[in-house]
C-alpha cells in the first residue's frame, strides 16, 4: 500500500465549496469510491462559508452520476444497473462525506488540502487554524499559485509540514501540479507528495519557491503587458479596439486556446489582481502595477464563471461563453462586438480572414509541421497582424528566459511543460523550432 493510499480514510479540503476546493474535493471523493471504501473513512469538507455546502454537494453528486452515465469501470462495484449504481453511490457519498465549518474536525486528518483564495492574510489565518486545531504529524498541502510556501511556513508555525501543491483549473481534468518545496520541506513530505502525484495519476513541474512560480510567474507578466500596450489617453472606442485586436492576435497569432484578456477574465480579474499584488509585494524587480486593471477592479468587474460554468463578464461582455462586447471601465460604455467591428479589425490586422492554422484543429501528432508552417508565414510577413504576432511571441519567449534565469523553474523543459499542461498551449514558449523565426 502506498503512502497516499494508507491516508485515504484521513483527508481534508480546507475550502471545500470555492471553485478550486470543490475540484479538490471531487478528486479525492473519487479516489475513495474507487477503493471501494466507506464505514470508517470519512472525507472532511471545511469552509467558513457553511452557506455553500449544499452547492458542493449538488456539484460532487452530478459529477460522480457523470461517471456512472459514462459506465466508469469503478462505478461497476457499486450495481449492475444504473439505478442501483446510483443509489449505492449515493448512499457512499452520504455517509463519507463530513460538512463543517468547524477547524476541530481536522483533528483526526493526517493529510489536508488548503484551497482557499489567493489573498495572503486569509491563507496566514487558515492555516494558523489548521495548525492550531491538527494532529502535529498531518501535512497540508497548499493550493497556493504564488505566495511562496517558506513566507507562509514562516507565519505559521508549519515549518516541514506545508508543501505548494498547485493544481491547474478545473482540477479534475487539468493534468499538471506544480511542487513546490521550501528549505523546511522534509524528505518525508516530499516523498508522499510524490506518491500523491502518482496515485492521482497527475504530472508534476517542480518550481523553485519564487512567488508566482513558473505558471503565474508567466501568465501575469504577459498579461500586465497586454494591459500595459493599452493607451488610456484614447478614446473609449479606440481603447475597447485595442484590447479586441491583442485579444485576437494572441489567440489566432499564437495559437492558444483563448486570448490574453479573455483568460484572464476567465481565471477572474479579482484572482489576476490578487496574484499580481503578491509578486509586487514580494518581488522587486520587475513592475506588477497597472492602472487599467486598478479601474476594471474600481468597477467591479471581476470576471470568473458561474455555478452552470458560463463566463462572467470582465474586460469582455458575454453571453454565455461568447464575446459579444468589450467594457471601458473609464466611461462604462460598451462596445458591441458584431460583424462590423469584427471586419474593421481584419482590415486593421491586413488579413481577410482568420488565420486557416487554429488552436482547436490541432493535434499532437501533427501540431509541429502545421504551427511550423503559421510562423513561417505571419512572423515574417509584413502585416500588423504578422507584426503584432511576432511582438508577443517575443515577449513570451523574454519572460520564459527571464523565469530560467531567475532559477524559478530549473529547465526549459519544465517551463514549456507548464505552458502546455496547464494553460493547454500547443507549444512551449522555449522552442527551437520557433526560435529561429523569432531571432530573423
Amino acid at each position: 500500500m502506498s503512502c497516499f493510499e494508507s491516508h485515504l480514510s484521513q483527508l481534508a479540503v480546507i475550502g471545500a465549496a470555492g471553485k478550486m476546493g470543490r475540484g479538490i474535493s471531487l478528486i479525492l471523493l473519487k479516489l475513495i469510491l474507487k477503493e471501494n471504501l466507506s464505514g470508517k473513512h470519512s472525507l472532511v469538507l471545511i469552509d467558513t462559508q457553511s452557506g455553500g455546502f449544499a452547492s458542493l454537494k449538488d456539484y460532487l453528486v452530478v459529477q460522480i452520476n457523470k461517471c456512472i452515465t459514462k459506465e466508469d469501470r469503478w462505478t461497476f462495484y457499486y450495481g449492475k444497473s444504473f439505478d442501483e449504481r446510483h443509489a449505492n453511490i449515493i448512499r457512499y457519498i452520504d455517509d463519507i462525506l463530513v460538512f463543517s465549518d468547524k477547524f476541530q474536525e481536522l483533528k483526526s486528518r493526517k493529510i489536508i488540502f488548503e484551497a482557499v483564495p489567493e489573498l495572503p492574510e486569509l491563507k496566514i489565518k487558515v492555516l494558523k487554524q489548521a495548525s492550531e486545531e491538527a494532529s502535529q504529524l498531518a501535512y497540508i498541502f497548499s493550493n497556493t499559485s504564488s505566495i511562496p510556501i517558506s513566507y507562509l511556513e514562516e507565519k505559521t508555525d508549519l515549518q516541514g509540514r506545508l508543501i505548494g501543491f498547485h493544481f491547474y483549473n478545473p482540477p479534475p481534468v487539468q493534468p499538471l501540479i506544480e511542487l513546490i518545496y521550501s528549505h523546511y520541506t522534509s524528505d518525508d513530505l516530499k516523498t508522499l507528495a510524490m506518491d500523491t502525484l502518482k496515485y492521482m495519476k497527475k504530472v508534476s513541474v517542480q518550481a523553485r519557491d519564487i512567488a508566482g512560480f513558473i505558471g503565474n510567474g508567466h501568465f501575469i507578466r504577459e498579461g500586465l503587458r497586454a494591459f500595459s500596450k493599452i493607451d488610456i489617453k484614447q478614446s473609449s472606442k479606440e481603447r475597447c479596439r485595442k484590447i479586441m485586436t491583442l485579444n485576437y492576435v494572441s489567440e489566432k497569432g499564437l495559437l492558444r486556446p483563448m486570448g490574453i484578456f479573455q483568460l484572464i477574465d476567465y481565471v477572474g480579474l479579482d484572482v489576476f489582481y490578487c496574484i499580481a499584488k503578491v509578486l509586487k509585494d514580494h518581488l522587486s524587480n520587475d513592475c506588477f502595477e497597472s492602472s487599467l486593471l486598478d479601474k476594471f477592479i474600481e468597477m467591479n468587474r471581476q470576471g470568473g464563471q458561474t455555478v452552470e460554468g458560463n463566463q462572467k463578464d470582465g474586460v469582455f461582455v458575454y453571453n454565455e461563453r461568447m464575446i459579444v462586447g468589450v467594457y471601458d471601465p473609464y466611461t462604462q460604455d460598451i462596445l458591441k462586438w458584431n460583424e462590423a467591428e469584427h471586419n474593421a479589425m481584419f482590415k486593421y490586422l491586413g488579413i481577410d480572414r482568420d488565420p486557416c492554422c487554429q488552436w482547436k484543429d490541432l493535434h499532437p501528432e501533427k501540431s509541429i509541421s502545421e504551427m511550423h508552417d503559421h510562423f513561417s508565414h505571419y512572423l515574417q510577413g509584413k502585416s500588423l497582424f504578422s507584426t503584432m504576432t511576432q511582438t508577443l511571441m517575443n515577449e513570451s519567449h523574454r519572460i520564459a528566459m527571464k523565469l530560467l534565469k531567475d532559477r524559478v523553474a530549473e529547465s526549459e523543459d519544465d517551463i514549456n511543460c507548464v505552458l502546455v499542461k496547464g494553460f493547454h498551449h500547443r507549444y512551449g514558449p522555449i522552442n527551437s523550432f520557433l526560435l529561429n523565426k523569432i531571432e530573423k
